[in-house]
């Protein structure tokens, strides 16, 4: 099973609906990983708790055969959460200017791009394992079902070693950029 790398593709077309009891549905899934089911509450007009989202979302292809599967994002911090917006289905690229929820697969044998963003991110290997790999000279981490990872704006990439996919479980908070020695170290975008 599988989790992220160089974070891309995003699923856009914004849909709105709001259920109290729907049977979650799967859309396509790309083989490796299974479809991540999430709850999502929110009020109705009288101001009653209730579930407006019950579904099964499944991944998108992403650069090197990474599979992404956005589960919410939001565009402004602090987030707006009177919305009944799927905000799921945004298209926020490697990041945005609040927060993104997301599950990312990587297959078997897979070496990421290294990348830079200016967020801090808080990440949970569900399956399998990955290399976190650092710059040129750096040291390397490998993290296993389990583990918790924060980066803090640092240039990384991920790396699977092994023959089962893995996953992870992250989210991305808007960062100040970092400053080292006085100098803002620039965002890095992963090569295509």
């Amino acid at each position: 099973m599988a989790p992220w790398v160089s974070l891309f593709i995003w699923l856009a077309a914004p849909c709105l609906f709001l259920t109290t009891s729907a049977a979650p549905t799967a859309t396509s899934q790309p083989p490796g990983i299974p479809p991540t089911r999430r709850i999502i509450t929110g009020h109705d007009a009288s101001a009653r708790v209730i579930i407006t989202h019950d579904d099964l979302v499944a991944g998108s292809d992403a650069s090197y055969g990474v599979i992404i599967q956005p589960l919410w994002s939001t565009a402004e911090l602090p987030p707006d959460v009177s919305s009944p917006a799927d905000k799921g289905l945004a298209d926020v690229g490697l990041h945005n200017n609040g927060t993104v929820l997301r599950v990312v697969g990587f297959p078997p044998k897979t070496k990421g791009e290294m990348h830079r963003t200016w967020t801090l991110d808080y990440l949970v290997v569900l399956e399998g394992e990955v290399t976190l790999t650092l710059e040129e000279g750096g040291t390397a981490a490998v993290a296993r079902g389990g583990d918790v990872m924060v980066q803090q704006a640092t240039l990384h990439g991920w790396e699977n070693d092994g023959d089962e996919w893995a996953r992870l479980f992250c989210v991305l908070v808007k960062s100040q950029p970092p400053v080292v020695g006085g100098e803002e170290l620039p965002e890095v975008a992963p090569k295509e």
